[in-house]
């Protein structure tokens, strides 16, 4: 199970790990977004940190409703304790973990300043 906490802005937030490519595991805080139907988002600074592949680029449309191309590079997500590669777009806003990293789980929100949060593979996907 991954636990998390909802900060005083109210943003469900959990620690994700990434491998580096040096080999090193990364851990980030990210904020769940609900609304980000792919893996991963993630700035600038820990795309460099994390010395990522580039895949190329992506359009996406954001939830403002603007449209924009994003860049997509190859990512190591360890999760649940098993390795995951997924893509990784570019966010100039802060790490997210979107809908398709969390498919599979159960996500439970205390929706207040410091409330839990908990994400845990469904029963099924243990099998």
């Amino acid at each position: 199970m991954i636990r998390g906490a909802v900060t005083d802005r109210l943003e469900a937030t959990i620690p994700i790990h990434l491998r580096a490519a040096d080999n090193r595991l990364v851990e980030v805080q990210a904020v769940i977004d609900t609304g980000f139907n792919g893996h991963v988002a993630l700035p600038a600074s820990i795309i460099e940190r994390l010395a990522l592949e580039p895949l190329g680029q992506l359009p996406a449309l954001l939830g403002d409703g603007r449209r924009v191309v994003l860049a997509v590079y190859d990512a190591t997500v360890v999760w649940e304790g098993a390795e995951r590669e997924v893509e990784a777009l570019h966010s100039d806003a802060g790490a997210l973990v979107g809908m398709a990293l969390l498919h599979g789980s159960e996500l439970r929100i205390g929706v207040r300043p410091g409330g839990p949060v908990s994400v845990a593979l469904l029963a099924t996907e243990r099998d």
